[in-house]
């Protein structure tokens, strides 16, 4: 008999369990997979040596967790580095990159814009050092149960921040691109923000998007930091402070059903038919899949059963994971202006220009297959131990529509690979020769969307004492367990309440 059991042992999953367990909660923490970690975490799929992170590569989000007193926001990874050249675009021409560097560097970052334009340079100067001060407003979003008065409060703060830079009174109402469009007047730089801004917050067209890239975008630039030995850094010690702390994580152990008896969570049950007793479970994995697999159909109200089909019709489509074992790094032709470019953390490919970028979305919405672009990135420029001496490892990561069958995602596995380096020595000469291994990682398990609802009910599924706490909750994805936390707080300020368990 537990007090809480816990689905899921990835970054989400241990942070709540690490909370609930330093809370003096009896705590089980369950995975079916033989490691912790979910989808931060570290393997060898190609050849021996080469360390791949297919899924999370990156953390951005230590400046946030400074300000949180949580057991888990405490736990980060023993090492890491940030780069000092954080976001790159390069070019087919081997024109002058755009490159971003990390936030003591600005003077590199400034030389780069002013390549293309010494007023973008200016502009971004300005604007990223007015988003720097946005850190405790951000992290008390982040770490707290998502309201409209919370995001109405933010958007006074963001347009206070940054009036003289924009008209406050537009603010939220326009989209990203237009904000973009602007703010930055070469189309280079345009280029950049359009692909940095899909990647780290949403659709370029929405409206609101302007509030995204000025309150959150701005604010994450040049902050990405790699975990030396591997992302799996990070769930290890999380997993390691979680039994420190009086949790018991069992891996290889996966839940069949969530137990619910007149309405009130009991626990659950395992594949191999035990049952195991709790008042409250917390699960962090994906919505749908708790819905659709761990629920008994008849447990689902109609409001669960609405919400669950409104949810898998919003899919955010699928990320794939590009990994190559090298000989020997890439070099890029737009090296040859700024050698920057050569040792980004995220270097951008494929796509050289606002419009192949609108063209490349357009074409995911209507459900086309991309041509192989996305952002190249290789940890062993600064962890070399992540691949044996002299050689190096590369990921990207690859957006592809929703909808595709099995059988067409398969033929994409094969063939995407040598397309994504056909193209990608278009931009390095040579890369193509350099490559031992390579392949692509298409999971359905692996996307952006969140199930939002208002307040503390973000958090609480549909029966009495059944939470969700992974990254289908706000915030969302991202190697930060605010999720877990926020999931925690809700948990043992129900359980005072009385209002957790039957």
């Amino acid at each position: 008999m537990y007090d809480v059991i816990v689905i899921g042992a990835g970054v989400n999953g241990l942070s709540a369990g690490l909370n609930l367990a330093a809370s003096g909660l009896r705590t089980l923490i369950l995975d079916r997979s033989g490691r912790a970690g979910g989808q931060a975490v570290t393997h060898e799929p190609l050849l021996p040596g080469f360390l791949v992170h297919p899924h999370a590569n990156y953390l951005s989000y230590r400046d946030l967790h400074a300000l949180q007193p949580d057991p888990a926001s405490r736990v980060v990874a023993a090492r890491a580095v940030r780069p000092v050249a954080q976001h790159g675009l390069a070019f087919r021409d081997g024109g002058p990159p755009v490159v971003l560097h990390r936030r003591d560097h600005q003077d590199r970052t400034r030389r780069s814009l002013a390549r293309h334009s010494v007023r973008d340079a200016r502009t971004y100067a300005r604007c990223k050092k007015i988003a720097d001060q946005l850190t405790p407003a951000l992290s008390a979003l982040f770490f707290s149960s998502p309201r409209a008065e919370s995001f109405a409060g933010d958007l006074a703060e963001v347009a206070r921040a940054f009036d003289g830079v924009v008209d406050p009174k537009l603010l939220g109402s326009r989209s990203a691109r237009a904000l973009i469009d602007e703010l930055f007047e070469a189309d280079a730089v345009r280029t950049l923000f359009y692909l940095l801004f899909a990647e780290f917050s949403g659709d370029l067209e929405e409206p609101g998007g302007d509030v995204g890239v000025l309150g959150y975008v701005f604010w994450l630039l040049g902050r990405r930091e790699l975990p030396l030995g591997g992302m799996g850094a990070v769930p290890d010690a999380l997993a390691r402070a979680a039994a420190a702390a009086g949790a018991e994580i069992r891996l290889d152990a996966e839940v069949a059903r969530v137990v619910v008896e007149r309405g009130a969570v009991r626990g659950v049950r395992l594949r191999d038919g035990s049952l195991l007793r709790a008042p409250m479970v917390a699960s962090s994995i994906g919505y749908d899949v708790h819905l659709r697999e761990l629920m008994e159909p008849a447990d689902l109200s109609a409001a669960e059963r609405t919400a669950l089909a409104r949810f898998e019709k919003a899919n955010a489509g699928l990320i794939g994971s590009y990994a190559a074992c090298l000989t020997q790094p890439p070099r890029y032709a737009s090296g040859a202006h700024d050698a920057d470019i050569d040792a980004c953390a995220q270097t951008f490919v494929g796509l050289d220009n606002t419009g192949e970028v609108l063209d490349h979305f357009r074409g995911l919405r209507s459900g086309e297959l991309p041509a192989p672009c996305g952002p190249v990135r290789v940890n062993t420029l600064w962890d070399p131990g992540q691949a044996p001496a002299g050689h190096h490892v590369a990921g990207a990561d690859c957006a592809f529509p929703d909808g595709l069958d099995d059988a067409y995602l398969s033929g994409v596995g094969r063939s995407y690979p040598a397309a994504f380096t056909r193209m990608w020595k278009q931009y390095a000469p040579g890369v193509e020769d350099s490559v031992l291994a390579q392949h692509i990682s298409l999971s359905r398990e692996v996307n952006r969307t969140m199930s939002l609802r208002e307040g503390d009910g973000q958090y609480r599924g549909h029966a009495r004492g059944l939470y969700f706490c992974g990254s289908s909750t706000h915030p969302g994805g991202g190697v930060h367990g605010a999720c877990g936390v926020n999931a925690y707080r809700v948990m043992t300020a129900d359980r005072s309440a009385g209002v957790a368990t039957a």
